[in-house]
């Protein structure tokens, strides 16, 4: 996927190419594996249309990216950016949720979330062109009590029973209080809060670069939300989204994003640390990413899960025995009767951080195998 091989054995040493899949592709690799540089730099140059999450916020991947791309759009937590435009009230509603409630709950904490959902689907009917601080001053008693006041007149009794009920809990602070911490850092960044600012154009080629805090992966998650809410609307284009880290980024309704975006001209390219790592947040819901995924890759990772990573491949993880011939990234393979190669770390011991994977596909028993690696320099 990101070599080409060469066939040392013929005087041509004709190349075999191997192209980016234009299929869901998952991707496991610890730190140091070389996924920026081996897998997510290279569907960066390769596709047309891009956007990439980078869950690091690596300011050298970062640079690199714009050097490579000079049309790019960089977006980080401090980027001028408006990520409720152009969503409906319904849009925004699930968008907010599903990024800050990432994970399973309690069933207490199951009360409030649907407490803070039925008061944001409330004042949301009521604000011109939403921004996070418009939802936030609206959410609190006195102005939400006023709200309800103003328009009682022109509600549905269904409609004044949900709201009156809200208005009038004496425990009203207390319950919509943690739904307003969550909110609270988009509400005080005045880059998120610019009406004139757009939303995130996936028609074009994009980089967001966040760091693994909370604030941050919340900010992920609503890029991804974008893209599922508004993709379905949007058709004109094919886009390939990247998600490296997803393990963090990962919420309880990411498995809408697997299975509703197929249709939608949307490819997901997902990169984490190791499998364990992934399956501590969710194991249902890791099955539905690796079912959903024809493609996946396995980098150098703890060998937790070793068997189960064999049972994706249908057959025992082969180590193949080899020697590098140089430290360029270039290396021998010994003679295997298997013709779909999954190289392990093993064989690349002698070779840099970034030059330690690929899979190649051969035709034909061949004594010796070159590849030679399509590796992004990412120092220059």
């Amino acid at each position: 996927m990101f070599a080409k091989a060469t066939i040392l054995t013929e005087e041509n040493n004709k190349e075999i190419e191997i192209e980016l899949p234009d299929r869901h592709t998952i991707v496991f690799g610890e730190t140091g594996a070389g996924k920026t540089e081996s897998v997510l730099l290279n569907f960066w140059i390769g596709k047309k249309i891009i956007t990439i999450i980078d869950g690091k916020g690596e300011i050298a991947a970062k640079d690199t990216a714009k050097k490579l791309r000079d049309e790019a759009n960089i977006f980080d937590f401090q980027s001028n950016i408006n990520l409720l435009k152009g969503l409906s009230e319904k849009e925004i509603t699930e968008l907010i949720i599903n990024s800050l409630y990432p994970k399973e709950i309690s069933t207490a904490e199951s009360f409030y979330q649907s407490f803070a959902t039925q008061a944001l689907r409330f004042i949301l009917k009521y604000i011109e062109k939403p921004t996070f601080e418009k939802i936030f001053i609206a959410l609190y008693k006195d102005n939400i009590a006023k709200l309800y006041k103003e328009h009682a007149g022109k509600m549905t009794e269904a409609e004044k029973l949900i709201a009156g009920g809200l208005v009038e809990d004496k425990n009203y602070a207390g319950y919509i209080s943690g739904f307003m911490d969550k909110l609270q850092p988009y509400v005080l960044a005045k880059n998120f809060n610019i009406d004139e600012a757009d939303n995130i154009n996936f028609s074009k080629v994009n980089w967001v670069s966040l760091r693994n805090i909370q604030e941050e992966n919340s900010m992920g998650r609503m890029i991804i939300e974008n893209l599922r809410l508004r993709k379905p609307k949007e058709l004109n284009y094919d886009v390939c989204l990247c998600i490296d880290e997803f393990a963090d980024l990962m919420f309880s309704s990411f498995s809408k994003i697997i299975k509703e975006i197929r249709s939608f001209k949307v490819q997901l390219v997902m990169m984490t640390q190791s499998l364990s790592d992934a399956d501590r947040f969710d194991k249902a819901l890791l099955d539905i990413l690796l079912s959903n995924s024809q493609n996946k890759y396995f980098m150098k990772q703890d060998s937790i899960r070793n068997e189960d990573i064999s049972k994706l491949f249908g057959n025992k993880i082969f180590e193949f025995k080899a020697e590098s011939k140089d430290n360029t990234g270039t290396l021998g393979i010994s003679k295997s009767e298997r013709r779909d190669y999954i190289i392990q770390p093993q064989a690349f011991s002698k070779l840099k951080p970034g030059q330690a994977f690929a899979k190649a596909i051969i035709d034909g028993n061949l004594e010796l195998v070159g590849l030679q690696f399509n590796r992004v320099e990412i120092e220059r």
